[in-house]
């Protein structure tokens, strides 16, 4: 069983969008925060994942706040 934890707010990624124009048409992308959050969230995964593959497997997750609200 292999655990991991992911450290840190989460940073929401659909109230805070930007909309950015790429040749006539309008993009939404994800904030600044959230894109940051996500590629150093995805390095500290990549490093602790096994390199053999998986052939099943059950994904739990829970989710805590910093302050401990519900």
């Amino acid at each position: 069983m292999i655990h991991l934890v992911l450290y840190g707010r989460i940073p929401s990624k659909k109230n805070s969008k930007k909309i950015v124009c790429r040749g006539s048409r309008p993009m939404m992308l994800p904030s600044d925060n959230y894109v940051q959050w996500h590629r150093e969230q995805s390095i500290h995964l990549i490093s602790r994942t096994p390199k053999s593959p998986i052939e099943k497997c059950s994904v739990d997750m829970t989710f805590f706040a910093p302050d401990m609200r519900s």
